[in-house]
Order: C-alpha cells, then structure tokens, then sequence
C-alpha cells in the first residue's frame, strides 16, 4: 500500500532536490503528469480511494550537472476490464467522474460532448458501484486534468478529440441491442431507441451501418477465399460492444502517454541545456546498450516503478493475474 502516494513523493523530492532556482519546464512537467495518469488509470477501489490499476516505469534522465533534462514513461497490464464491468462498491477510472462532473459546470462542454450525469452510465452505474467519494471532489479534480494538459501544450484539437472519444466510451456502454428478426434469436440488430448510438457515432466519427454491422455480426475465415458473415445474438453483440470499449480506452491511454513523453522529448530542445541534443531515438539505443555488470551505458537516470499490488477478486482479469505474479516475484 501507498506505492503510488510514494511514487509522487519521490518525484517532487528529486525535481526540487536536483533544481537551479525555479522549476525548468521538463521538471514541471514530469509533476504534471500524475494528474493525467491518474484520471486516466487510477480508480476508487475497495481498499483504496486512489489505486494504479495499471503498471508504470518512469526514467528521470539527468545531464552531466545534476539536472533533470528528461523523462520517458512507460506503462504496461492496464486494467481493461474495469471500463466496462468495475466490481461491486468501487469506482470505474477517475476520469469519467470527473469529465461529468464538469460537463455539468460547463454548459459548452455539455451540449458537445452529449453528457449526462454519471449516474445515467451503465458502465459507471451498475453492479453497485460507487458514483461519490467523500474525499474526491470530481469537478476541482476535472480542472487540474486540464490544467495539466495545458502544462503539456496539448492543443485544444488533441483535448477535444480526447474528451469525444471518453464521452464516446461511456455513450457505448449504453447502447442496446435486440433480436434481428421476429423469433430470430440468432442474430441481432440496435436499438437506437435512447438515441445512444447515434451520439457514439457522432462523437467517434463512425459511419452508423458500419458501426452496427461490426457490432451486430462477424467474419469468419477472415483474409480467406471463403469468408463467411455470421450474425452476432443479443449476448454476443453486447460482449462485442463491450469489447470494443476495452479496446478504445486502452489505444486511448496509450497515445496519452506516447504524447506525454513526445512533448516532454519535445522540451528538451527548448530548454538548451548540455545534454539537450540528445533525441528521444538517442535515449533509447542508449538505454539499450547494457554493461556486463546490468548498468546503463552513457546514460544518467533513476527509474521508479509503481504497479498495483497483489490481490484477489471474486473476479480476477489476467491483467491482476499478471501483476500478482509480478509482485511475488519482487517479494522473492
């Protein structure tokens, strides 16, 4: 407990220890980061009102004065699963609460983003979850996100798209779906009666018939001379919808930390500091160049590593299954 409370203890005390006077650009925004990975991989769980559910190295590079001139993150095992089916009495990732809660502050944001109160989301409601925290304050907490994103230089394109494709999740979850035909229980169609599907395509830039073909059937034989389209029943349309929200989130959480370190590498230059020259491709075939001794060649860093600890669900995803062996492994 506390790896991810001690993770931001151990980067604030090295961008304050190894700083020349005020915070430089790089160091500001390596402590800005943590908002954003949080809201976006970090949840309300029943022992922990901020837990990691995702795994996250982080390399503080130094040049050859002391200074911080660089950060590379890299993460690994999101917990996928909690998107859509979060277990009983905890809370899907920060992030959704928190974009509702200032949607309903911003009428803009809004009427944009199509949002409702997180109530209304059936990936946020069901299975008796949490929807307040007492000690979270989901629209402050939404505001730092996007404070943070503008340490980052985010455009407002890159936030925009951002908050479409969250909106555009939680519009998924709610999405139904019915038999196909009269008696037919073999196949499927959507029932755009809520009007949820046509806000997900709206929102995602997808073409409506081709969104509910996907969801509604498959190929099989794929890439083969013979393919064969095979409709999807009711449950089978909904394990696919349910799916492909998993997917979009996780691609989602991938390009924000591909963004992150990009406009982190990105600042060095700006910075014009010694060591500065070094591009990010640099960083890497350096990291990679290995002594006998397991050290890093020609390259100054501190790496910390925080994971999420070992535990044991009445429903356990392989992401836990691999982080629990992760940690016995660390223990031995």
């Amino acid at each position: 407990s506390g790896k991810t409370e001690s993770t931001k203890f151990i980067l604030q005390y090295l961008t304050e220890a190894t700083k020349n006077g005020d915070l430089n650009i790089i160091e500001k925004q390596i402590l800005e980061s943590n908002p954003i990975l949080e809201s976006f991989g970090n949840a309300t769980t029943l022992r922990n009102n901020n837990s990691s559910r995702f795994g996250k190295w982080t390399e503080i590079y130094f040049d050859v004065n002391g200074r911080i001139n660089g950060c590379k993150i890299t993460n690994y095992l999101l917990e996928k699963v909690r998107v859509v089916r979060p277990t009983k009495g905890e809370r899907n990732y920060h992030i959704f609460y928190y974009l509702c809660a200032g949607a309903e502050k911003d009428e803009k944001l809004r009427d944009l983003l199509k949002l409702k109160p997180a109530s209304h989301y059936k990936y946020l409601n069901s299975n008796e979850c949490l929807l307040k925290v007492k000690s979270i304050d989901d629209e402050a907490e939404f505001q730092k996100v996007l404070k943070a994103m503008e340490t980052f230089n985010m455009t407002e394109s890159n936030r925009t798209d951002l908050l479409k494709t969250l909106a555009g999740v939680l519009h998924l979850g709610n999405v139904e779906f019915e038999e196909g035909s009269k008696g037919n229980d073999d196949s499927s169609k959507i029932n755009d009666s809520n009007g949820e599907f046509s806000v997900v395509c709206e929102l995602l830039g997808w073409n409506k018939e081709s969104a509910e073909k996907t969801l509604c059937s498959r190929i099989i034989g794929a890439g083969s001379l013979t393919e064969v389209v095979k409709s999807r029943t009711v449950n089978e349309a909904k394990q696919a919808r349910d799916g492909l929200s998993k997917i979009i989130y996780e691609q989602l959480f991938n390009w924000i930390v591909r963004k992150l370190n990009e406009i982190i590498d990105s600042s060095k230059d700006k910075e014009g500091n010694e060591d500065n020259s070094r591009t990010h491709s640099h960083l890497n075939k350096t990291h990679a160049r290995r002594s006998s001794t397991g050290t890093t060649s020609g390259l100054r860093f501190i790496g910390v590593l925080d994971i999420f600890g070992f535990e044991v669900f009445e429903k356990n995803s392989f992401e836990q299954m691999c982080i629990n062996y992760a940690n016995e492994k660390l223990q031995q």
